[in-house]
Parts: structure tokens; sequence; C-alpha cells
């Protein structure tokens, strides 16, 4: 099972100079891929439509609920600290 995405308490956010920056389609790629890994994933694929500008990364790993989901798109936001409250 996986962590929850939680807020990072405020005292921790302002310790972090600058956010994780994705300044190109390698490091999202890179971003995505670890995610999944950490998520337990054994097969993970990337498929590239160049012509589309899109690509996805898809996995085997254990996914997140739809409350993660949200919580996902808030800012300072992470599943990498366990009780960070």
């Amino acid at each position: 099972m996986t962590t929850p995405i939680q807020p990072l308490p405020s005292d921790v956010i302002h310790l972090i100079a600058a956010g994780e920056v994705i300044d190109s389609l390698a490091a999202g790629v890179r971003e995505l891929v670890e995610n999944a890994i950490d998520a337990g994933a054994t097969r993970i694929g990337v498929p590239i439509h160049p012509e589309q500008w899109t690509l996805r990364v898809v996995d085997n790993g254990s996914g997140m609920s739809l409350e993660d989901l949200h919580q996902a798109a808030s800012a300072h936001s992470t599943s990498k600290i366990q009780n960070s409250h």
C-alpha cells in the first residue's frame, strides 16, 4: 500500500528553497518513472507520440485514490514523507 499524499507542514515548506523543477521532457519522464517505481511497478512503458506532442507513462503500480489525486494537484504535497503532521 502506498503512503497517502499529504500537504507538507508549513515549517518544512519554508525550508525548501526551490521545488523540483521539470525543465525538460527527459526530466518529466524520469520523475514519472520514479513515481511508478515508488508505487511498486514491475512493468513500465513510455509511449511517445511526437506528432501529437504527447507521451504517457503507463505502469502496473498500485496507483492512487481519487482523494490522493486531488491532493497531488495541490502545492507542497508529497507521499514521500510519512506522518508529515
